[in-house]
């Protein structure tokens, strides 16, 4: 469902614009997922340590391990963000050529939602590793409705930013969602602070 969410943005703009919009929002697409290497890759080696932490009932443990891995994927991923949300007109030309500069205001916007995406933290590996895979499915299922929603209202009127925002809006829900049930259920939080 989430792999069918990442590319409705993509769908509804072929169906309703030309597709020259859907190239140079497949190319914003591909930058703003950029500022989530460094939490895919922390992802991948947390884990274990939040199955284990979580099956030991060591939640204090487990909280201070969330908040540092949190905190070091946002410190990795803000640079990316800020490079491409200032310089993004430049790099895209640079990259893809002068035809592709249009793209910049949706990267703009795809990077919002992409540092929100990262500073909400670990939640669907928390969430899954902890037994709550059901809670997942359920955030996952609010963020397609209104992604789907938004998209259908917005990109009529923005083009390409309209995709935009509802492809941000929908990072937002879903991290909402996904926060406030780590926090229900597995009892920590996991925004990014510096406390």
């Amino acid at each position: 469902m989430k792999i069918v969410d990442s590319q409705l943005s993509v769908v509804v703009l072929g169906a309703l614009m030309p597709a020259g919009d859907v190239g140079l929002f497949r190319v914003a697409g591909q930058g703003a997922v950029l500022i989530t290497f460094g939490q895919t890759a922390i992802n991948l080696v947390l884990a274990p340590h939040v199955a284990r932490l979580y099956a030991d009932n060591e939640l204090k443990k487990l909280q201070r391990l969330v908040k540092m891995t949190t905190l070091l994927a946002f410190s990795i991923a803000l640079p990316v963000a800020l490079i491409f949300m200032i310089w993004g007109r430049l790099l895209i030309g640079f990259v893809f050529g002068d035809e592709y500069v249009g793209a910049s205001s949706a990267l703009v916007i795809l990077c919002l939602g992409q540092l929100f995406n990262v500073a909400a933290g670990s939640v669907t590996v928390i969430l899954n590793m902890a037994g709550f895979e059901k809670e997942s499915v359920k955030a996952v299922a609010a963020a397609f409705l209104s992604n789907i929603t938004l998209t259908l209202l917005l990109v009529p009127k923005l083009g390409i930013v309209g995709a935009a925002w509802g492809t941000t809006m929908s990072f937002v829900i879903w991290n909402g969602l996904m926060m406030r049930s780590v926090y229900k259920k597995v009892g920590i939080r996991t925004f990014v602070s510096l406390k």
